[in-house]
């Protein structure tokens, strides 16, 4: 589960409240053990729902090795046939709703894209919750051909998009894990994430990390990713390593050690 409805509720249904507020709290109070994706996942465990620390294992997501496998010119220059893809572009890659912080991404990129003729490209869908204002922010400031909206891509055609961008950009407000991050890095691509939350804790040491309220922060993050070379192959080099530590097979293993604990152990009531 999802917990930006816990730390910043928005707009969300009737029948989302009444999950969040009274089934789930149950099934945490009665569960012999939660899993949970990143460290501050389980701490917002034990701060909103009181699951006492001992009953949380935490268990990162793995990576698809198909991020890990490079595309070759021809298969590349396919996908860029296909999808209309410019020659130099940054990547937001995933669903866009509100606390993706998508205006503040824009009018962010707005500030250097142009300026460097990088384009902006958006891999994902938008959420019913985002905003018509949010939606034609990149019109508003007159962006034009610099935004180009790709819509979903599968999970085989994803990495071509990473491996071609000359960044992934996501400042969300929350994340609890951030999955784009590790696929971007193990892509070989470059990533400018927020400071907070799970996406502070995925990215360490391996990522631009900007301030998500600060569009001119998350501009100067954007530029310098794309004019210092010297960053941009560290950053590499750096998410490359990082991202190995991610794997299914490590996460398959970490999950099967905590039911293995807990099968022989009484259900709560």
């Amino acid at each position: 589960m999802d917990w930006i409805w816990y730390v910043m509720p928005w707009a969300s249904r009737y029948v989302d409240r009444l999950s969040h507020r009274h089934l789930i709290p149950r099934y945490a109070a009665r569960s012999s053990a939660i899993v949970a994706v990143s460290e501050v996942t389980k701490e917002h465990l034990i701060e909103f729902l009181r699951v006492p620390p001992d009953r949380i294992a935490t268990v990162y997501t793995g990576v698809g090795d198909q991020f890990r496998a490079r595309r070759t010119d021809d298969e590349l220059d396919a996908v860029r046939e296909r999808y209309e893809l410019p020659r130099r572009y940054v990547l937001y890659a995933g669903a866009v709703y509100p606390p993706k912080n998508f205006r503040r991404l824009v009018q962010a990129f707005a500030k250097v894209g142009p300026d460097l003729g990088v384009s902006l490209v958006i891999a994902g869908g938008t959420n019913r919750f985002l905003s018509e204002d949010e939606l034609k922010e990149p019109e508003r400031l007159g962006l034009g051909d610099w935004v180009r909206w790709a819509g979903w891509v599968d999970s085989d055609t994803l990495p071509s998009f990473y491996q071609m961008a000359e960044a992934l950009l996501l400042p969300s407000l929350f994340e609890s894990f951030g999955l784009p991050i590790l696929e971007a890095m193990a892509s070989g691509c470059p990533v400018v994430t927020s400071n907070r939350y799970g996406s502070k804790e995925i990215a360490g040491d391996a990522a631009v990390l900007v301030e998500p309220e600060s569009i001119y922060d998350i501009a100067d993050g954007i530029r310098r990713v794309l004019t210092r070379p010297d960053l941009r192959r560290d950053l590499i080099e750096r998410g490359l390593r990082h991202s190995r530590a991610f794997t299914w097979e490590r996460c398959a293993g970490q999950t099967l050690d905590v039911l293995e604990r807990i099968g022989g152990e009484e259900p709560r009531s």
